[in-house]
This record gives C-alpha cells, structure tokens and sequence, in this order.
C-alpha cells in the first residue's frame, strides 16, 4: 500500500476508532501519500489525534502528506503539539498540506509546535499551513511559523 485516503465527517467515531486509525497507519510502513479528513465531530479529541500524529511519525518513508482537521471542538493545543511531533518524526515529508479550521481550543501553542517542526524538515519543498478560524491563534504563532520556515 503506497497511497491512503481517510474521511470522517460527522459521524460517530470516537478516539477509540481514531487512535485504531493511527496505530493502523503506523503499522503501514511503505505509505507514501496520505490523506487524513478529521471533520465536525465532537466525539474524539487530543487522545485520537495524538495517536495519528504518532503512526503519521513512524511513516519513515512519507513523502506527502494532507491533514484536514475541521470543527473539532475537543481539539485542542496538545493535539496539534503531538501534530507537530509527528510532523517532525516523518523525515521524508517533502510535500505537506496541514488545513486547521474552526477548531475553537487550538492556539498558539499548537500552531507554534506545528511551524517549529516543519521548518525541521530538511526534505521539504511544499508546504501550506493554514489555521481558518481558530481565534486564539495569533501574532506570537504567527511569528513562529515564520521562523520556523
């Protein structure tokens, strides 16, 4: 399996089921592309998404990456922290698409760990990193996702 594609938007899958997902892709070692839709769900939180983030980290041979995080209310700076964690464990990513939207509890502090670590990257030529209507997500995040780069 070189390429995998994830959604779930809406439904009921909890962290039970999101960290079954992350443990599943850290388990898929030849995975080069991935696509992960995290949407509208108030069902999982920082425990899920930290175990994607570690089974995206363990992928020593990803090269691209999209993660989609939207309107995920018990998501929150230490998720995204665990984001940037395995970001940063994922030595191969060249090409990295990281979306956050209208996750309420993410901050700068999520969204600071998410630069630091790709500005890590040493393969990286493409990155966007957006966080969309995350208001606690301001000028100190900001700054350091440019350093970061």
């Amino acid at each position: 399996l070189c390429d995998a594609s994830v959604q779930f938007h809406d439904c009921g899958v909890g962290d039970a089921g999101v960290t079954g997902l992350g443990q599943g892709l850290g388990a898929a070692t030849s995975l080069i592309d991935v696509s992960l839709y995290l949407q509208a769900s108030d069902k999982f939180s920082d425990v899920g998404v930290t175990a994607v983030a570690q089974g995206l980290g363990a992928l020593q041979s990803l090269k691209i990456l999209y993660l989609y995080i939207h309107a995920c209310d018990k998501v929150s700076d230490v998720g995204m922290t665990a984001v940037g964690q395995g970001l940063g464990a994922a030595k191969s990513l060249s090409d990295v698409t990281v979306y956050i939207e209208s996750c309420d509890n993410v901050g700068d502090a999520g969204a600071t760990a998410v630069g630091q670590e790709l500005g890590a990257l040493k393969n990286l030529t493409n990155v966007a990193l957006t966080f969309w209507r995350c208001c606690k997500v301001g000028d100190a995040a900001a700054t350091a996702v440019g350093q970061g780069l």
